[in-house]
Formats: C-alpha cells, sequence, structure tokens
C-alpha cells in the first residue's frame, strides 16, 4: 500500500465516529441532521439486521474533518437521544480493513428479496390452501342440495 493510500485510510479512521445505543426509528436523516451541528457530514450508514430489517441501533457517521468528528464525540457522548443514552467514539476498523467498506446496493436488493421470498411463499401456500378448503365446502354443499331426497 502507498503513503498516499495508508494517509487516506488513516484519515477516514480519524474523519469517522462510531455511535451505538441508538433508538431504532433513528434513521439516516435524522442522524445527518443531528451531526449537522458539529460540522459538514459526509455520509451516514446505518447498520441494520438483514434478518429483520431493522436497525441495529448503530451508526457510522464520516465527517468533513477530523475535528468535526471530534467535537461530535464530545457533544454526543453519554447523551440522550430519542430515549436512550448514545456512546459515540472514533471509528476503529477491524485489523487489515479499512472504514471504507460499503455494501453495494444490488446486495442489500438481494438479501431482502431472498428474506422475504419465504413469507411469500408460506403467503401464496395459504391462499391456495384456503381457495382448494372454498372449493370443497361448495362441492360438499351443492352435493348436499342436490342429493335425491330419502323417502321414509
Amino acid at each position: 500500500m502507498s503513503s498516499e493510500q495508508d494517509k487516506n485510510t488513516s484519515d477516514i479512521n480519524r474523519r469517522t465516529v462510531y455511535i451505538k445505543n441508538l433508538s431504532y426509528q433513528l434513521g439516516e436523516k435524522e442522524l445527518k441532521a443531528i451531526f449537522s451541528n458539529f460540522g459538514v457530514v459526509k455520509s451516514v450508514k446505518v447498520i441494520i439486521d438483514f434478518e429483520t430489517l431493522r436497525s441495529k441501533g448503530m451508526a457510522f457517521i464520516e465527517m468533513k474533518d477530523p475535528a468535526a468528528a471530534q467535537r461530535a464525540i464530545k457533544g454526543l457522548n453519554d447523551k440522550h437521544l430519542e430515549g436512550r443514552t448514545a456512546k459515540a467514539s472514533l471509528a476503529t476498523p477491524k485489523k487489515g480493513r479499512s472504514l471504507k467498506l460499503e455494501i453495494p446496493k444490488v446486495e442489500i436488493k438481494k438479501v431482502i428479496k431472498k428474506n422475504a421470498e419465504p413469507n411469500s411463499q408460506r403467503v401464496r401456500k395459504e391462499k391456495r390452501k384456503s381457495s382448494l378448503q372454498k372449493m370443497f365446502e361448495n362441492l360438499k354443499r351443492n352435493a348436499a342440495r342436490n342429493a335425491p331426497k330419502k323417502s321414509t
């Protein structure tokens, strides 16, 4: 890796804030508005659970400069946001990785579609089952109406 890439990676690491213990209702727009009070926000990435498609209550916010990131950390650490005490710190990458890893939107759509299919298949089966049940009930009713009456 060249020294230019090392500098860019290090700079991204010093500009990125990790915030956790967030309310699940806080989205990218709300977080951008909150962090804009401390400086220019370059990007907001709310971490979501792909199983439930809900926020995990944590996010990474990339600020324009390291000073803005430090101001945001000081201003938001241990502060109440939407009823929860948020914890803010400088983001640290996993060993051997940069924080600039992004999941392509196409991959997210595949995961959402994959997770949605079993539910939609279950709904289709239930509809099919209920329509078959209705058909048999109608056949039984019609058979009972049209059956010859027994004389005693």
